[in-house]
């Protein structure tokens, strides 16, 4: 049997409470929390429309130099799932902190880049839906009932 001596056992003791402080205070990323909910438009879920949550500087975990911005897009029962993109890749939550929320109609910008016209995916949204009116504060905890309507 071999026997680590005092020195070495500090060493390696001191060592893996530096890599888990590392761990604990994370790669250096934004503060994440996972959020959903519903959109709705007259009391109507509305499938394809993109909800975007913008943290407002100073009020968020964001500064001038990094912004991150989350999105998720509804199905048919109006539900979205947040996402944000970090270094290139999708990770699930959204910023925590406060955010300006907006939302664009997906399926009519697809129909009028095509040239077509579909009363199915054409949603007239209200302009309190695009002018960064309304606001919503993401806790560290999540939510899974960001609903709006519209």
């Amino acid at each position: 049997m071999r026997r680590i001596s005092t020195t070495t056992g500090r060493v390696r003791h001191g060592l893996s409470l530096a890599l888990l402080s590392v761990l604990a205070i994370g790669c250096g990323g934004p503060s994440m929390a996972p959020v959903s909910g519903t959109v709705t438009l007259d009391g109507n879920p509305v499938d394809g429309i993109r909800v975007t949550f913008e943290p407002i500087v100073g009020e968020s975990a964001v500064t001038d130099e990094v912004y991150y911005t989350s999105f998720g897009v509804t199905n048919e029962a109006g539900r979205y799932d947040m996402q944000t993109e970090i270094d290139g890749k999708l990770v699930a939550g959204a910023v925590v902190g406060n955010s300006t929320v907006r939302f664009v109609c997906t399926k009519r910008e697809n129909f009028m880049n095509k040239g077509l016209e579909d009363s199915r995916a054409v949603h007239a949204l209200p302009p309190s839906a695009r002018d960064k009116s309304i606001r919503y504060t993401i806790e560290r905890s999540g939510s899974t009932e960001a609903n709006f309507d519209l």
